[in-house]
């Protein structure tokens, strides 16, 4: 807490402004669960902007090497994690905010309370695939009676693979869609 002294006329007043410490962490979020850990890395070059409740920007910082940062600022704020064009652990067009954000929030949060920490999770979503079309994989379930006279499970298919981003009803479902076919992997029994 800083005290400002001002003198009017001959009088002193004192005004209190308290600043607040926010401090967080930008770090790759590989498992896309929102929560460091241990061989996620911190994200260096990513700018935290703190806006006031009148939407007036305050201050801007850049995480550090290890992706810390820290503000000093009068609370209320809303902060906003904005990637840079490029840097060494971040891409433009490649890297975005994880989808963990139940989490750690997303790329806009609100700090009402002094000492809150507030987390900046980067995804890069090849990290998961390098198919821009993966293979999909589902069991298939069908109705009715799943065993046929003796006791034992109809050969009927029970896992399929298809590519995500197939649409339509596949051609050889139940219904004879005209979707891409579906490719049995495995029957029950």
């Amino acid at each position: 807490m800083n005290k400002v002294l001002k003198a009017i006329s001959g009088f002193i007043f004192t005004t209190s402004i308290t600043y607040s410490a926010i401090t967080g962490t930008a770090f790759k979020d590989y498992n896309a669960d929102g929560i460091k850990q241990a061989g996620e890395p911190g994200v260096e070059g990513i700018i935290v902007k703190a806006y006031d409740t009148s939407d007036t920007l305050i201050t801007t910082v850049t995480t550090l090497s290890d992706g810390n940062y820290s503000l000093d600022v009068t609370l209320p704020v809303r902060l906003e994690f904005e990637l840079p064009t490029n840097s060494c652990l971040v891409k433009s067009g490649e890297d975005y905010p994880s989808a963990g954000a139940n989490n750690y929030g997303s790329n806009i949060q609100f700090a009402n309370s002094d000492g809150e920490v507030h987390n900046f999770a980067v995804s890069y979503p090849y990290d998961f695939s390098i198919d821009n079309n993966p293979p999909t994989f589902v069991p298939l379930r069908v109705n009715g009676d799943p065993l046929i006279e003796n006791g034992t499970p109809a050969p009927t298919t029970g896992m399929v693979r298809f590519d995500y981003n197939s649409t339509g009803i596949a051609a050889n479902g139940s219904r004879g869609g005209d979707g891409p076919a579906w490719i049995e992997l495995a029957k029950f029994g």
